[in-house]
């Protein structure tokens, strides 16, 4: 199964990779970029899985969220267009942080899922950085 897993710089997307193979696979920026092009990391602790890290969006003045994603959308399209299983993805990982949703990232959330509906692809939100009950909590309530 291939992850695609998508958010803005600094997230923790690279700290997730870690933490779901459980090994220091993706160098970790504590909150500065350090994926300048995307890389595919697999480890032999999970077999059936590898996860595709992605540059993390920056924003300018002016600019919106949807708008820098567009090179990370594409991607995703040609890798659900290969029949190719090794490289077609089965599950994008939307990275936020903290305990809210900010309008950029909801209008992102939901272009991902009108262009990716159709394809039956799963589109699942991971909360990095809720590391306190009230943090969690306040998460739960949103939902």
């Amino acid at each position: 199964m291939n992850f695609i897993i998508i958010g803005r710089s600094g997230i923790g997307k690279s700290t997730l990779i870690n933490e779901i193979f459980g090994e220091y696979l993706a160098e970790e920026g504590q909150g500065k970029r350090t994926t300048n092009e995307s890389k595919k990391y697999e480890s032999n602790l999970v077999p059936f899985l590898s996860l595709l890290d992605t540059v993390g969006t920056e924003i300018g003045v002016g600019h919106k969220l949807i708008d820098v994603l567009q090179e990370t959308l594409q991607e995703i399209t040609n890798k659900l267009d290969n029949r190719d299983p090794n490289e077609h993805i089965h599950c994008i990982l939307y990275c936020t942080s903290g305990n809210r949703i900010v309008q950029d990232e909801l209008e992102v959330i939901l272009t991902l899922r009108e262009r990716y509906d159709g394809k039956k692809l799963p589109i699942v939100i991971v909360y990095t950085r809720a590391t306190n009950n009230l943090e969690v909590e306040s998460i739960k309530k949103c939902y």
